[in-house]
């Protein structure tokens, strides 16, 4: 027989005999499982999983992100790329899509600006413009088309 019940927030559950059962949030957020220890869940920002008695399990983000692990804990994933924004926000809350200076409590990030800059300068000439080109500063000798001296016709035909 299942028991049915709810929580004092309005969340609601029921437990079968088998082991097996369901929960549903206030929030909208859902949750199933069987009696052999495998189950799926829903939340309420859209993002959803799975779980297997084996161990193996997916995650699956509200913007289509993906992360498996098989049942010896090997993970992968794989992203959605629709409209490209998939990554944006990722990386130092960059939801622009562009460069955003650095936060201001980031001395790691401030130190490895500041290396990546003096490197860069290193490389720049002392006057700041282009280097010049040593190959094309080499005086070339230009051939006009008339043998030389040490050119002269040795094809060995008599004439």
């Amino acid at each position: 027989m299942a028991q049915e019940y709810t929580n004092e927030e309005g969340s609601t559950g029921t437990y079968n005999e088998d082991g097996s059962g369901s929960y549903t949030g206030t929030d909208g957020s859902t949750q199933t499982w069987d009696a052999d220890g495998n189950g799926s869940y829903t939340s309420s920002d859209g993002s959803s999983g799975s779980y297997s008695a084996d161990g193996s399990s997916s995650y699956t983000d509200a913007d289509g992100n993906t992360t498996a692990y098989d049942a010896e804990g090997n993970m992968s994933e794989s992203q959605e790329m629709a409209g490209g924004d998939s990554l944006d926000g990722a990386f130092g809350d960059d939801t622009a899509g562009g460069d955003m200076p650095l936060a201001a409590d980031d001395p790691m990030g401030a130190a490895l600006d500041d290396s990546a800059a003096q490197s860069d300068a290193s490389g720049t000439p002392a006057g700041g413009g282009q280097e010049s080109d040593t190959l094309a500063d080499l005086e070339q000798p230009v051939d006009d088309g008339t043998p030389k001296e040490e050119e002269d016709d040795q094809s060995g035909a008599v004439g």
